[in-house]
């Protein structure tokens, strides 16, 4: 064997030790950004194929991790400008409503009337653009006129509301039985 072919050898085996270590982490932070666990698992995929074909420079790396990070953020954005550019909405079936474990809980159409019940229009549209359509936090702020921390603390509230709301229809439903 080569040395050439070793050192080879150890950037995959290399890349496979990240990929086994770090792997559900990834896809958590995929979901977040796309709320779909088959296409945050398909790009996840992605960044480890890509991963796999630059072994040499990802074992290099000073921060391994912040590359495999990194990547897959690329990935994310390239997906998203796809995407827009087919003029799609990416509303994936129903998991754009992956709140904090509601779609256990509830159907697409149910998740939907509970935001209608609860955030006002502005609030509504606000969330599709951030939570759904995967515009950035700097974005909004700035077409809101707001600091980025200030939408930031927003977009927070809106989620608890909607959770708080959630919690209080699955406990009338727990006591209903």
């Amino acid at each position: 064997m080569k040395a050439n072919d070793k050192s080879e050898h150890e950037a995959m085996e290399f890349v496979a030790a990240l990929y086994q270590t770090n792997y559900d982490k990834m896809v958590k932070f995929s979901m977040n950004a796309v709320y779909n666990k088959i296409l945050a698992e398909d790009i996840v995929q992605d960044t480890y194929y890509e991963a796999l074909r630059k072994a040499d420079v990802l074992f290099e790396h000073p921060n391994p991790m912040g590359w495999l990070i990194e990547t897959m953020k690329n990935k994310i954005r390239a997906f998203k400008r796809r995407a827009m550019h087919r003029n799609e909405v990416y509303e994936p079936e129903c998991d754009q409503m992956k709140l904090a474990g509601m779609e256990e809980q509830f159907g697409c159409a149910e998740l939907q009337l509970i935001i209608e019940d609860t955030l006002t229009p502005h609030e509504q549209q606000l969330f599709r653009l951030y939570f759904i359509q995967g515009y950035s936090a700097r974005e909004l702020a700035a077409m809101e006129n707001i600091s980025e921390s200030s939408f930031k603390v927003r977009m927070c509230r809106i989620r608890k509301r909607l959770q708080c709301e959630v919690d209080g229809i699955i406990i009338v439903r727990k006591n209903a039985y």
